[in-house]
């Protein structure tokens, strides 16, 4: 699992071979073992292989979404962090107009990841317990988190690639009716998945002694500011 979590990539080309069902059926037995809050596995999962199907969710992120605030939210914060994070300029219409179709374009499969709504499960939440549903939201998205964590690591020994994508929840609903999600069931993230047609390079990652603190947030670690030759 080391070696799966250090060579994993987020791919956005993909060759056109098929993924059989076999192998998409191991992926998400991986994923619906993990962990989750009070072991309510609030995930569930679609997966498309229909071409119109991948065709209609593509040109429906493609149209973009005319929302004043979503374009100042792209053009403000989305598009510079973008930018900064794959380290050259990325064009805000480009994001406005769907962002997180891209990976999509070209994968033989895709996997649609669905959460049941809290206030859904549990009958008498949403009267007596409306205070506490972002916190439960968090338990449920962590867990959803995992179960996706566990399948895109589960494909990269079968030679298999993925891209986690979640731009398209700027335009949820829509997509939501073109999979027939039920209300009371948000669709958090469609998974690219296929066989590369090519790696791209590593991006980097922060080094620990960015990250890692002792005892509380102000307090740096002292093995890793002291830069142990061990570590």
């Amino acid at each position: 699992m080391t070696e799966a979590i250090e060579t994993r990539q987020s791919i956005r080309k993909f060759k056109s071979d098929d993924v059989s069902d076999e192998i998409i059926f191991q992926l998400l037995d991986m994923a619906r073992k993990a962990p989750s809050a009070e072991n309510a596995q609030p995930w569930e999962f679609i997966i498309i292989k229909d071409q119109k199907i991948k065709g209609e969710i593509i040109e429906t992120l493609k149209a973009g979404i005319g929302d004043k605030e979503l374009n100042k939210f792209v053009k403000d914060f989305l598009a510079p962090m973008v930018s900064e994070a794959v380290g050259f300029q990325v064009p805000v219409q480009a994001l406005i107009k769907g962002a997180g179709y891209y990976p999509l374009l070209n994968a033989p499969v895709l996997i649609a990841v669905c959460m049941k709504d809290p206030t859904a499960l549990f009958k008498s939440f949403k009267e007596n317990y409306s205070k506490y549903r972002d916190i439960i939201f968090i338990w449920f998205v962590l867990s959803i988190g995992a179960a996706v964590e566990n399948l895109i690591l589960t494909a990269v020994p079968k030679g298999l690639a993925t891209c986690w994508t979640s731009g398209f929840m700027f335009g949820e609903e829509r997509v939501k009716k073109i999979l027939e999600i039920p209300e009371g069931v948000r669709l958090l993230s469609i998974i690219a998945l296929g066989y590369p047609e090519k790696n791209p390079f590593k991006t980097p990652r922060k080094p620990l002694e960015e990250i890692v603190y002792l005892d509380k947030y102000s307090k740096a670690h002292p093995a890793l500011t002291s830069k142990s030759p061990s570590l």
